[in-house]
């Protein structure tokens, strides 16, 4: 289960800095990092042709994510010891995977159209659109 969190959380995090660059202020500081290994994860399968509403539950979960990073940053700033620091870090990664659920994702999805995204800069672009579509709306879970 902890193989499959690290798995998850590396794209993940790269997905929410190429989508908002208002995150990359809390790179440093988000639960998960190692970004290096994140075009491992896209080696297999890089299907670019993700119906909308893949697009839109995707916009939405990194818009979920970024917020559980801005979170959980003070709180890891702040840890007194490795463990708490511990502790922490597996706490954001079960909210995230629980946002990325929640938006009707699994992990692999969420990880296919995170790199792809970072490799297709049309890709890109669309998810932005629908990220400016829902502003406000993370975590909302509307569906108009």
């Amino acid at each position: 289960m902890r193989s499959m969190m690290k798995r998850f959380a590396l794209p993940m995090v790269s997905a929410a800095l190429f989508a908002a660059p208002a995150a990359a202020q809390t790179q440093g500081e988000t639960p998960m990092q190692g970004q290096g290994q994140m075009q491992m994860q896209g080696q297999g399968q890089m299907a670019t042709d993700f119906s909308e509403d893949k697009l839109k539950s995707f916009a939405e979960a990194v818009e979920g994510i970024q917020q559980v990073a801005r979170d959980y940053a003070p709180r890891l700033r702040d840890a007194e010891n490795p463990q708490q620091v511990a502790d922490l870090e597996q706490q954001a990664q079960d909210e995230m995977l629980q946002t990325v659920q929640d938006e009707g994702l699994t992990v692999e999805e969420y990880n296919q159209i995170a790199v792809a995204a970072q490799t297709d800069p049309q890709l890109a672009e669309e998810i932005q659109g629908y990220m400016a579509e829902g502003t406000g709306a993370a975590g909302g879970g509307q569906s108009d």
